[in-house]
């Protein structure tokens, strides 16, 4: 709070200054006041623009502002124009725009009206939207076309979809979805992601069905690259629900996310936040980390896909907080080369195995109950390193002998299983099939 009064008090001493706007932005962002950050940014934008000056220097920090606000609940950095997008209903089917209505697809520059014209009414009321700028659109990809960073986007209630091309979400704007959960969705019928996200932008209350061949949605970009996609119910017919690459750092909260190959695949050095979400039904991996990546998966449901609930590859890391990982044709969390695996307050059950290590990977998990099902409970291989702290493990353990110094009696409890764990047979996930493609022991 001191260095918002500070940078009150420069600005009052030297209002033709912007640089204590900047300061005052981030002071008041920091106390959880984002209207007035958001305000401090809007003023130095236009102190800038007087001066002449064209380094928009206030718009990286406007972008952090926005998601920082967002991820508390505040949309207060998407205060532009409100942007309508009409369904296109049973159009959509056919990967076509929403029906032409000329009251509303007047172009800005429309002449003027001629004089047998002048006693219309629609065509008075298609000059008036004209003059002020077009505010109804037939397409999603039409409306990101001609927001501007800090629009809202409002697809109204019914089917919409992208024509059968990507999206490029690469503006700050609010996309959401009018009325409740399932009355707004995206039809996409492609081999193309529905949404390209490369920017701070906020996505709510949409329901994604895709039917295709890549991904349903792709977030990728540097570490700058923040989105939040809130309340969404995500499915794909052919490959994943959500791919994350880059550095980018989305946050996914409160979604359902149901993909063919798996739900949520991760790689580069990509970090999402995924809280509150239910990744399910997959015939793959409900979580799959490459390379170096490192999702953070909280409050979350790991249910019901046809191998892992979380397989982390590579040098990728997962961390995975009070989870549910239930109900898995593959073990709960399969970790393998130089992955990590950090588990806290987790339950692990009712999978064909709990935790299995391989190579150099490492797990440390605490506080978790750890099943094995019909399978081993925690099994270890090579130079594999498993921690545990006060966890139970019910079923068969199978480690090394240096892997028992990581699974010390006196810090965890071992219980047997009604059944004894063996390993599984050779078909479904665990049916080795050579796939150049893929990388996945």
């Amino acid at each position: 709070r001191e260095a918002a009064e500070d940078a009150e008090a420069a600005t009052a001493l030297a209002p033709g200054w912007p640089k204590p706007l900047h300061r005052l932005a981030r002071a008041r962002a920091a106390l959880g006041e984002f209207p007035s950050a958001v305000e401090a940014c809007r003023r130095g934008e236009r102190l800038c623009e007087a001066q002449g000056d064209l380094s928009r220097e206030f718009e990286p920090l406007l972008a952090e502002i926005s998601a920082q606000a967002a991820s508390q609940g505040s949309l207060a950095g998407f205060d532009g124009r409100l942007l309508e997008v009409r369904s296109a209903g049973e159009e959509a089917f056919l990967g076509r725009e929403a029906p032409s209505n000329p009251l509303f697809d007047e172009e800005d520059d429309a002449p003027p009206l001629h004089t047998g014209e002048a006693h219309s009414a629609s065509a008075a009321a298609a000059q008036a939207v004209a003059r002020q700028g077009r505010k109804s659109f037939r397409s999603l990809r039409e409306a990101v076309e001609a927001a501007k960073d800090g629009d809202r986007i409002l697809l109204l209630r019914g089917i919409h979809n992208t024509g059968g091309a990507t999206c490029d979400v690469d503006k700050r704007v609010l996309i959401r979805g009018e009325g409740s959960m399932e009355e707004t969705s995206i039809d996409a019928r492609s081999n193309a992601p529905v949404l390209r996200i490369t920017c701070n932008a906020v996505v709510q209350n949409v329901f994604f069905d895709m039917t295709g061949f890549r991904e349903a949605l792709l977030v990728t970009g540097g570490e700058s690259v923040r989105p939040i996609i809130e309340d969404c119910k995500i499915l794909c017919s052919g490959d994943d629900a959500v791919n994350v690459g880059g550095s980018a750092r989305p946050l996914l909260r409160g979604c359902h996310l149901a993909g063919r190959k798996g739900c949520l695949r991760t790689f580069h050095s990509a970090r999402p936040e995924v809280e509150a979400c239910k990744l399910l039904d997959t015939e793959g991996a409900a979580v799959k980390a490459f390379d170096a990546s490192a999702p953070v998966v909280r409050a979350s449901f790991l249910k019901n896909c046809g191998e892992e609930g979380a397989v982390v590859l590579d040098a990728a890391s997962v961390e995975l907080q009070d989870c549910v990982l239930e109900g898995n044709g593959a073990p709960g969390v399969d970790a393998s080369g130089k992955a990590r695996a950090f588990l806290r307050g987790c339950k692990i059950r009712g999978n064909v195995g709990g935790v299995w290590l391989w190579d150099q990977a490492f797990c440390q998990a605490s506080d978790c109950s750890v099943e094995g099902g019909s399978s081993f409970a925690v099994l270890a291989d090579g130079a594999a390193q498993p921690a545990f702290d006060r966890c139970t493990v019910v079923g068969t353990v199978h480690v090394p002998e240096g892997g028992w110094e990581g699974l010390s009696e006196a810090r965890n409890a071992f219980k047997d299983a009604e059944q004894p764990g063996a390993l599984p047979k050779e078909e479904g996930a665990f049916k080795y099939e050579y796939n150049q493609f893929t990388r996945k022991q």
